[in-house]
């Protein structure tokens, strides 16, 4: 994810470069488009984003000069040894701990896409997910679980041990059904070295290679069903290719097909026979 920091005076520089980005297949944070949820803290909500991204442009510019929310923003982004692409759109002095880094200018709009190629040039290739966002089932050999897990969804609160959880993943072999007795359950991979082990457990899936966290995200009942939530993971949670939003719950639907970072999982829910 790309987050944009940027003064309020240069909403509508951010809003194009946003749109751009987005058109292109980047994930970006702008404050003012992503609102923070109601309740809760503002300060809290945009450092998470700050942890989230991967990758910062600051618009460098004299209101940005004066904002103390945008300098807290670089330099706590900076502490956190990410990368910072600062994009002048005024003759505004680079700030001082940031003249070593080579910056994109903006200043003359008539030159705004042969610039925004230059800005393309400096971000990484985006890994894609390559994947089909549905699996084949005649190849799964799913179609009972399938008709059995749509039965029964909407009722997963009302059942207590014979209610399981199937992740399905691309090799079909690879086949993991889970006790969905636990009010919640913890995702991600297995490290000898913490000695903490999830209650899903994906090490054996390749889950670090393809950017899955030690402690990815949590599976969590709900009076609807189940929750999944991500839990600041550093590759994130996608669903239907869409980011999930930090501490942020959505519900799970059956046949759910999730990516924890690369790696994708596809949710089944069964009763136990």
């Amino acid at each position: 994810m790309i987050f944009i920091c940027h003064a309020t005076n240069d909403d509508t520089f951010a809003d194009r470069l946003s749109r751009d980005l987005q058109a292109r297949g980047y994930e970006t944070w702008v404050d003012h488009i992503n609102h923070v949820p109601a309740g809760m803290h503002w300060d809290e909500y945009v450092d998470q984003q700050l942890r989230v991204a991967e990758i910062m442009i600051l618009i460098i510019s004299h209101a940005a000069a004066r904002s103390p929310n945008v300098s807290a923003e670089w330099r706590e982004f900076q502490r956190l040894r990410k990368r910072i692409i600062p994009v002048k759109v005024d003759r505004c002095p680079m700030p001082l701990l940031l003249r070593h880094i080579q910056h994109l200018s903006f200043i003359d709009d008539n030159s705004y896409d042969e610039n925004f190629k230059r800005l393309l040039s400096s971000l990484p290739i985006i890994q894609r997910l390559t994947r089909e966002t549905q699996m084949n089932e005649d190849d799964l050999r799913l179609s009972e679980l399938k008709s059995q897990g749509e039965r029964i969804w909407g009722m997963l609160s009302n059942l207590v041990e014979h209610n399981y959880s199937v992740l399905v993943f691309p090799t079909l072999e690879q086949t993991l059904k889970v006790n969905l007795i636990k009010e919640k359950l913890l995702i991600g991979w297995y490290d000898p070295q913490t000695n903490m082990r999830p209650d899903i457990d994906l090490a054996k899936y390749n889950a670090r290679e393809n950017g899955v966290s030690r402690q990815h995200a949590m599976l969590s009942k709900h009076t609807d069903g189940w929750q999944i939530t991500d839990l600041s993971s550093l590759n994130g949670t996608y669903i239907d290719r869409h980011r999930l939003q930090v501490e942020k719950p959505v519900l799970l639907k059956h046949k759910a097909l999730v990516h924890l970072g690369e790696l994708p999982i596809q949710f089944f829910f069964k009763l136990d026979d």
